[in-house]
């Protein structure tokens, strides 16, 4: 490598996919990437990192903790590369499993939107950790560097870390050797560079669903006197099956309350039983987990429960048996499904994966469908947010979609 080659700096980048597939054509999508950009002497010059919104399914948020809510206002990967570009231009790019898997996906991109017919060589850090003597992943051979692992699975976390096990292999002067392939400086030049906002997790950490009375838009002084919300609770658990309430259901909330002269009073109490019945789901197994909590979140958002009582509600639910609209959910009629997006709720400690929910299906008589037609009773998703093709489908057939954990639940399946 020539001495102007040396002085080149580095750019350590990571991502989070949707899964692992590296096709083209119906492969996978980046949903987070990171870069810090540093130089031939060591330090760093600048970094970035951004939520992508890969205009479907986020894939397995139990790994990544990624969901369709995070990604929905960030940008997309056309709008991300050219950045990326500018910002990587006249570097060596570098990764931990760069030709195993990250400069794979993240060409796949760049040949989608258009812009390279192939990958510029970089550096594999994987490999140059090998040639040294550390094996395993990022966080084992940080483990056996005593390199403090950053928050793994997010991609600026990964990044950093990915750096830091490159200083501390020596850098760019001892990542060349016979068994290291030589990298190319990456020309990102060629591609136009553009402004882009990024959107990184801590940004919508907050949920921020109207509350459904906010939308309805009743005065108080409007609502009757009876303290009959039956109906009004069988509407409003139906609306928040897919925990997205629409302006239609709205209007027929709204025309419910009015209709049936309920007292602002009952439905506040409706909404706080349905939410603890809901919280109940969640306890059933002692455990709540990071998914339910984002669900109870949601739901919490829509019901108009604030948040300082969302602990109570919890603790008032400690030991008590559920007698929930959840677990009560109506499925008489549903006689075929589709599932779109990976579950993350857990049956005896293990995930449910397609295969299961086939095979558990079937126990309750009901058909699996590949995909979304008029002939499928409902949609089943992880992710209420979620941008798959099949949930664009069914929204656009009116076939009823329903979160899995309620799926589950109403099918007598206690689930974590």
């Amino acid at each position: 490598m020539g001495d102007i080659e040396m002085l080149a700096d580095v750019t350590v980048f990571d991502l989070e996919t949707t899964g692992l597939r590296r096709h083209v054509s119906g492969g996978d999508r980046v949903i987070e990437i990171a870069a810090i950009r540093i130089s031939s002497d060591g330090n760093e010059i600048s970094r970035f990192t951004t939520l992508v919104n890969p205009q479907r399914d986020v894939g397995p948020t139990h790994i990544h903790g990624i969901t369709s809510r995070h990604v929905a206002g960030a940008p997309n990967i056309a709008e991300v590369l050219p950045y990326f570009c500018d910002f990587a231009d006249g570097s060596y790019l570098a990764s931990f499993n760069y030709f195993g898997f990250d400069a794979p996906m993240l060409f796949n991109e760049f040949k989608r939107c258009g812009y390279l017919e192939s990958w510029t060589d970089g550096l594999c850090i994987m490999n140059f950790a090998r040639e040294l003597g550390f094996t395993g992943s990022l966080i084992d051979v940080s483990m056996q560097m005593d390199l403090a692992a950053q928050n793994a699975h997010f991609a600026l976390g990964d990044t950093v870390t990915a750096a830091n096990v490159f200083a501390r292999l020596g850098g760019l002067k001892n990542a060349i050797s016979p068994g290291i392939k030589e990298p190319v400086v990456f020309d990102g030049s060629l591609y136009p560079s553009a402004d882009v906002k990024f959107v990184r997790r801590s940004d919508v950490a907050e949920i921020n669903e109207a509350p459904i009375l906010t939308r309805i838009g009743i005065s108080e002084s409007a609502y009757g006197a009876s303290s009959d919300s039956k109906g009004y609770q069988e509407l409003l658990a139906g609306c928040l099956e897919d925990r997205v309430v629409s302006e239609d259901e709205v209007v027929q909330l709204r025309e419910c309350i009015l209709d049936s002269q309920i007292s602002y009073a009952s439905v506040m109490d409706t909404h706080r039983e349905l939410f603890r019945q809901h919280c109940l789901v969640a306890m059933s197994d002692e455990i709540i987990t990071s998914s339910e909590k984002e669900d109870l979140e949601t739901i919490a958002a829509h019901l108009g429960i604030a948040k300082e009582a969302v602990g109570d509600i919890l603790a008032s639910c400690d030991g008590c048996q559920s007698e929930s609209a959840v677990a009560g959910l109506d499925l008489r009629d549903v006689k075929a499904v589709c599932f779109t997006g990976e579950s993350n709720c857990l049956i005896d400690g293990g995930r449910i994966t397609r295969q299961l929910a086939t095979d558990l299906c079937s126990d309750h008589g009901i058909e699996v469908k590949r995909g979304v037609s008029k002939k499928i009773d409902a949609l089943i998703v992880s992710d209420s947010h979620t941008q798959s093709g099949k949930a664009k489908k069914a929204h656009s057939l009116g076939v009823r979609v329903i979160i899995d954990r309620d799926f589950w639940v109403g099918l007598g399946h206690s689930v974590g």
